[in-house]
This record gives structure tokens, C-alpha cells and sequence, in this order.
């Protein structure tokens, strides 16, 4: 009988078999059992199912101290992730990280999620994208095209080019009136088997095609890893007078694990008015456009708009099979709510269930921050400090085991503020 699954009423079943089987072995036959033998047989149980706990709990501690001690990253949950996109904005408008949106499970539940980065929306439209590969340019399925592209009857066969010898994605954005696209994102659908395509698109490079249609230095982007999975475009030459790396503002809140759509979601940087490049088509495409659309190319391609081309290694698979959609305007959300309660010591204690192996209804994310009296920052049990009156704290067991800060003459201080992501887990999937 497995530890883990014993309760106290299949280990009382089994000390009363056990027991019949012996007195059998002397000749004995019991019809029932004896009350004072059932009471004992019954606490037996209870403290042998109370021990299996404790048990598996200890694992799950030895297993927290050996993570700790090799420096790996603590147990966390993984919040659910999810998709949105915001429609029908006639001018930009942000929408700020954290942004909470409720949803509704088909059995009644509901669960709060919270927007992964900030962004921006407004009337821009994708009027455009076709994937180069093979010596051969075609339109992507997947991106609708406005009204005044589908009524030309474009060409859905490939037409041939030599746009070199990587694949490449292009994309064309109409931006809205006088706006350009800082901080607009940019979601990709892929299809179950994209990996490869998911893989490359987290590390190729993007190029915002110039006012001269050239794809050139000033117009390169390259992703980097954002909260949850995203990733976010930075300019590989910095415009003139924007801070280098060192001296950004970074924000300190714990990042998310990437989630479901990790790799899908890109972030557009602010874009300065001497790079807000616009252009009609770039150069090499004013042939094979004029292929796919005929007659109507001239007219279709006569207003300036903005132009991104993604370059792919050549191993890589088709990506007109592979990219089912791509869509402006969408952000990935995460099911986290943050816990934030202040702990008084006499009446709470020092040990505080965060978690559901501690008896709470959610799991543990990520611990956000612990503020003492004096607004002093508990630190983690492992880190080093020369101030011996902080505070410490560290998770074992799904519960925070606070050490309280001190006072300068040495007295325990008396309460702290707890802030920490938590998640709903598996139920909110």
C-alpha cells in the first residue's frame, strides 16, 4: 500500500484483516471485533496516516533545500495564459500591464487575469503579409486583407523573385492617420507543428524598411525576453539621445515563467520621429506585387505605409503552412491576482500558508516583496547581508517562514506587509 495513498480508513481495514488472519493461525475465529481492539486499531490509523503526510511533505522540503542549495530556481506555479485582443480604437490608446480581465469557465467559475506588458492600440491595420522562401513570393492566408486588397482578386500561387537566399517574412501596416506603431504589438498563430517557426522568431531580427523602401541599419529590431513569454523589439542602433541599457529604468517586479504563448506575442519599441520610416513598397517587391495583384498594384501600393521584413534561417519549414494568422493589437494575459495582507506576529505567527500544500485555494507564483515597519525590505533566508537586524523569510511547504526584522536596541518588530503573485493553477486552464 503506497504511502502517498493510504487513509486512515483503508489502514484500519487492514490492521482488522491482518489481525483476524493471525487469530485464525491459533485456532481462533472472531466473529467481531473487540471494542477497546477497534478504538486502538482506529488511533493506530489516524497516526499512520498523519505520518504518510508528514512524510510526503518532508520530501517536498528535502527537495525545496537541495533546489536552494544548487542556486536553481524555486518550485512555482505556471499561471494559465491566454490571448486577448483589443478592437475598435479610432485613436491610440494604452493599456497599461496589469490591466485585470475577468473570464467565466463553461461550469460557472471565474478568474481574474492580468495583462503581461503594456501596450498600445489604435486604428492600425495589417493590410498585408507574404512569405518569401525558395526563390518564390506569396500571400499569407492568415492576414486579412481590407476591402480594396480582396477586390483586385489577388493571386493566391506563388510568383518567382530573388530576394536572396533566406526566407522572410513581410509585413505592411497602415498605421492610423499621423500615428506610427511605438509600443503596438504584433501576435503570430501558429499551428501545432511550428516549432521551428516559433524557435526562430524568438531570435531573428526584424527590419523596418526605410523612406527609400531599403531594408538598412537604422530600421533593425531584435527580440529579447519580456515578462510571461513575450518578447520585446529593441533597436540595434540606438537613436541619438535615448539611454543606453545601464542607465533604463528597470522595473523590479518578479517576471512570469513564459506561458502558453511564449514567443508569439512582440512588443514594438517607441519609435522616434526620425525612424517613424514610411514607404509605398520596398525594394525588390514592386515586380512580384505587381504580379499578384495586376492592374490594381499601382493604385493599392500608391499610399506610404510602414514595412517590417523577419529573415529566417533556410532550414526552416514552409511558412505559409505554418503561420496560421498574424494580428495587431493583442496582448497575452496571465492568471495572477496579487496577495497583499499585513501579518501581525502575536496574532497570525511567523509561518503563513501562501499555497496550496499549505492549505489555501491557490498556488504560489512568485513572491513579490515583504515590507517591514519601517518600510525595510525582508530578505531571502540564502542572501548575504551585513545588517543584522533585517528581516528573513523563506518558503518550504507552501507557507512563508518569516524571521522578524529588529528594532536597533534589539526587540522583534511586530508585523510586516506581504505581497505575492498567486494563481488559481490548473482550474483556470
Amino acid at each position: 500500500m503506497p504511502y502517498q495513498r493510504a487513509t486512515a480508513v483503508e489502514i484500519d481495514s487492514k490492521m482488522r484483516e491482518d489481525f483476524r488472519k493471525r487469530l485464525k493461525e491459533y485456532g481462533v475465529s472472531a466473529e467481531s471485533t473487540d471494542p477497546v481492539l477497534a478504538v486502538l486499531f482506529r488511533t493506530f490509523a489516524q497516526q499512520l496516516e498523519n505520518l504518510y503526510s508528514d512524510t510526503g511533505r518532508i520530501r517536498l522540503a528535502l527537495l525545496d533545500e537541495l533546489i536552494a542549495g544548487l542556486g536553481i530556481e524555486p518550485r512555482k506555479a505556471r499561471p494559465a495564459q491566454a490571448v486577448v485582443r483589443v478592437l475598435g480604437a479610432s485613436s491610440p490608446v494604452h493599456v497599461d500591464a496589469g490591466a485585470t480581465l475577468r473570464s467565466q469557465t463553461p461550469t460557472g467559475e471565474r478568474f481574474n487575469f492580468s495583462t503581461d506588458a503594456p501596450v498600445t492600440v489604435s486604428g492600425a491595420q495589417i493590410v498585408l503579409g507574404a512569405a518569401y522562401e525558395k526563390g518564390q513570393l506569396r500571400l499569407l492566408a492568415g492576414v486579412e486583407m481590407p476591402e480594396p486588397f480582396l477586390a483586385a482578386r489577388p493571386a493566391l500561387d506563388p510568383v518567382k523573385v530573388n530576394l536572396g537566399p533566406s526566407p522572410a517574412l513581410f509585413l505592411a501596416v497602415e498605421p492610423a492617420g499621423k500615428e506610427h506603431l511605438s509600443g503596438h504589438s504584433v501576435y503570430f498563430d501558429l499551428t501545432p507543428d511550428a516549432r521551428p517557426v516559433q524557435e526562430a522568431l524568438a531570435v531573428e531580427t526584424w527590419c523596418l524598411a526605410g523612406l527609400q523602401g531599403e531594408f538598412s541599419g537604422p530600421g533593425i529590431l531584435r527580440p529579447r525576453p519580456a515578462n510571461a513569454g513575450l518578447r520585446r523589439l529593441e533597436w540595434l542602433v540606438r537613436p541619438a539621445g535615448a539611454a543606453n541599457g545601464a542607465e533604463e529604468v528597470q522595473d523590479k517586479t518578479p517576471m512570469l515563467p513564459p506561458g502558453f504563448y511564449a514567443g508569439r506575442v512582440f512588443l514594438l519599441p517607441a519609435i522616434p520621429p526620425e525612424r517613424q520610416f514610411l514607404c509605398a513598397v520596398p525594394r525588390g517587391l514592386e515586380a512580384p506585387l505587381g504580379r499578384i495583384f495586376g492592374r490594381e498594384a499601382q493604385s493599392l501600393f500608391s499610399r506610404p505605409r510602414a514595412w517590417f521584413r523577419i529573415t529566417f534561417p533556410r532550414e526552416i519549414p514552409p511558412l505559409h503552412t505554418a503561420i496560421g494568422g498574424v494580428f495587431l493589437h493583442a496582448i497575452t494575459a496571465s492568471n495572477v491576482e496579487c496577495f497583499n495582507q499585513t501579518i501581525v506576529f502575536e496574532k497570525h505567527g511567523t509561518a503563513i500558508p501562501i499555497s496550496r500544500e499549505g492549505g489555501t485555494d491557490w498556488q504560489l507564483v512568485s513572491p513579490l516583496s515583504l515590507i517591514g515597519e519601517v518600510d525595510t525590505p525582508y530578505l531571502e533566508e540564502t542572501v548575504p547581508s551585513t545588517n543584522p537586524l533585517a528581516g528573513r523569510y523563506a518558503i518550504r511547504n507552501g507557507r512563508i517562514e518569516i524571521t522578524p526584522a529588529k528594532w536597533p536596541d534589539g526587540r522583534p518588530q511586530s508585523l510586516v506587509n506581504i505581497r505575492v503573485w498567486i494563481s488559481a493553477g490548473e482550474a483556470a486552464n
